[in-house]
């Protein structure tokens, strides 16, 4: 009792991961976090558009309009996906051909490595995810640590760095999700760095566009080759980014992206036909049974890997040192 007590508080007063909690299978979405982690990559074209261009400054637009056309996903489902086994892996493929790999390496903390590509060699998306989530009064924080980026055939890169999830009125009041703080990108071989801030949460700024939460701001601006910091000053500000992740960006006044106009990709598992891993979460015994409606055979299935898990860990610490 004592023990549940202390979790409670923790939970409340947001020191506690809400990623590792065991929960019943019946709070849960069909899916692996593995899945739901591409949700957000649904508009391959502005990946393939940047690896076409010779522009840096447009190739860092486009990475960009990619990633806030993809931001509305983030909040298309509230249930929680299922947390991914150590070893456990998906391959999937989108509309447009982009192959996908993901493969859990950390339970402790939970880490997924991923890496999407085409076909044609033209870019590779890969980095780590490292999910946490906290709760504090009535809203859910979430971010993703880990180096991210999109390599080039040139060499370059845009690094990526994720801002924060919230999610609103959990326990009372209306449900709604928003994202806090800033994106950053940047390309240390074209020396260019973009920082896209949302909302009422971007420290330090006070403009009009902060009084809605769905808003953002943002520019292109050079940085300094020998330390990569940016060179700061009106004068330095190379392209304007401005809009709502929920409908459109603008860059310098141009419209690069509108939901209205944007037909998403749809990802799916690489069919049976594909050499697939034994450890593919279509295997998963859990989630099948989820998918069948049947929670409580679902729910034995989970606490089954949980116990193997458990097993597997004091294994792995029994004989590191061997």
């Amino acid at each position: 009792m004592e023990m549940m007590k202390s979790a409670g508080r923790n939970l409340l007063k947001g020191k506690m991961n809400l990623i590792s909690v065991s929960m019943p299978v019946k709070m849960f979405e069909p899916r692996s976090y593995l899945e739901k982690l591409t949700d957000v990559w649904v508009h391959t074209k502005y990946l393939q558009q940047a690896a076409e261009t010779e522009d840096p400054v447009e190739q860092m637009r486009l990475i960009v309009a990619w990633f806030i056309s993809g931001m509305q996903f983030v909040f298309l489902g509230f249930k929680k996906p299922f947390n991914p086994i150590l070893g456990e892996t998906w391959q999937g493929i989108s509309d447009s051909g982009l192959r996908i790999y993901v493969e859990q390496i950390s339970h402790h903390p939970p880490i997924s490595a991923f890496e999407a590509d085409m076909p044609d060699g033209s870019f590779v998306f890969r980095g780590l995810s490292e999910p946490t989530a906290s709760f504090s009064g009535k809203t859910v924080k979430t971010t993703a640590k880990g180096k991210r980026g999109v390599y080039f055939r040139d060499g370059s890169c845009i690094d990526i760095t994720y801002p924060a999830y919230y999610l609103r009125g959990v326990l009372y009041g209306e449900l709604r999700g928003e994202l806090g703080g800033s994106a950053m990108f940047v390309n240390e071989k074209k020396g260019l760095q973009c920082e896209i801030k949302f909302g009422p949460y971007a420290e330090g700024s006070t403009k009009s566009f902060e009084s809605r939460s769905d808003y953002f701001e943002g520019e292109i601006v050079p940085i300094e080759p020998e330390d990569h910091t940016p060179r700061l000053g009106e004068n330095m500000i190379i392209s304007n980014a401005s809009g709502s992740w929920l409908s459109h960006l603008n860059w310098d006044g141009k419209r690069y992206w509108t939901l209205a106009e944007d037909e998403p990709d749809h990802f799916a598992s690489l069919p049976e036909s594909e050499f697939i891993l034994p450890s593919d979460v279509r295997y998963r015994e859990d989630l099948l049974f989820v998918g069948q409606g049947n929670l409580d055979d679902a729910q034995k299935a989970k606490h089954r890997l949980e116990k193997l898990q458990r097993h597997d860990k004091k294994l792995r610490k029994a004989h590191a040192s061997d």
